[in-house]
Parts: C-alpha cells; structure tokens; sequence
C-alpha cells in the first residue's frame, strides 16, 4: 500500500494537466525590475495578501516601474512579449495601476488585449493517476482554480488509495505560464 501510495503521489506530479488555454505555452522569464522607493505623490499599488501569495510573494510594483511596462508592452508586437509577462505576474498591481492611471497612452486595441489578459484569474486544472497495471486510481476532473491562492480539491474519483485530497498554490509569472507548488 505505501508503494502504490508512492507511485500515485510521483504519478500525481508527473501528469498533472493543467488546461490554462488553447494557445501552446512560450517560455519566457518575467521582465526584472528594480524597486526603488515610491517617489512622493507616487501611486502605491496594495500588496496582494491572498494566503497564497504570503508564502510566495510578489515584489511590489511602482508606480514608475508600472509606466516603463506599459510603454515597452506597447512597442512589443500582438502575440506579447516580456512586458506582457511582466504585467500579468504582476496581475493584481497591474491592474490596479492601470485602474488609476487610464490607458497611459495605449491603443484602444492594446489597452483591451492588456485588460483581457490581466482579468484571467484562474486556470481549470485535472489530474488523472493511474497505476503500473492500467487501472485508473484517482481523478479530479476540471476544478476551477483561482491563482494565489492554496487551494483543497476534493476528488472526483478514487479507488483503493488512501483517503487523500490535492492541494496547492498556482500563480501566474507570465502570459501563458504559471507555476504550480502541490
């Protein structure tokens, strides 16, 4: 038993799917930023607390840091780029720059793609398990899952494995990835 409970834990890591859209995934790194100190009369963007998010934090952005984004996000072609990565990781404080602020000079078709891209909040995620003799152990199928958050999935199915529940943290670090800690 211990052994099969092995096997579906690495199972579990190993073919976890996570469905995040119809696009294939673009690796790319977040843009670094420096965080210099907000100037006086500076916007301050809140700092997500989301438990989450406590335990892998995000940086905070500045106000400055948030104009330099967007103008470079503005010179980057439709398909996104290193801005756009670094404006979704940012998400929240994005958004909520770009709430404060206005289009800060943006297309009207630019500053729609950048609101579409920083309201994605969630991923559908699925895992399937199954055992060295074919036999299916385990399915969680579809769960809505917000990102920053720790989150318990409770199981669609589950046979002859210990009573066990999928839980964990997703966060998005650019257009199309996240990392995922379960």
């Amino acid at each position: 038993m211990f052994k099969l409970t092995l096997l579906a834990g690495g199972l579990l890591l190993a073919t976890a799917a996570i469905a995040f859209w119809q696009w294939p995934m673009t690796p790319r790194e977040p843009m670094q930023t420096a965080q210099p100190e907000p100037r006086r009369g500076e916007l301050e963007a809140p700092e997500c607390v989301g438990c989450g998010d406590a335990r892998h934090p995000t940086a905070r952005l500045s106000e400055a840091d948030f104009r330099q984004l967007v103008a470079s996000y503005d010179a980057e072609p439709a398909t996104g780029g290193q801005a756009l990565d670094a404006l979704c990781y940012y998400g929240p404080q994005a958004g909520f720059f770009l709430d404060q602020l206005g289009g800060c000079g943006l297309s009207t078709a630019g500053l729609a793609r950048l609101k579409h891209e920083l309201a994605r909040d969630h991923v559908y995620f699925s895992v399937r398990v199954i055992d060295a003799q074919g036999v299916e152990r385990l399915t969680l199928k579809r769960s809505r899952t917000p990102f920053d958050a720790n989150v318990h999935h409770h199981l669609d199915f589950a046979t002859n494995v210990p009573p066990c529940e999928i839980s964990g943290t997703l966060k998005r670090v650019g257009q199309n990835r996240i990392w995922a800690r379960f």
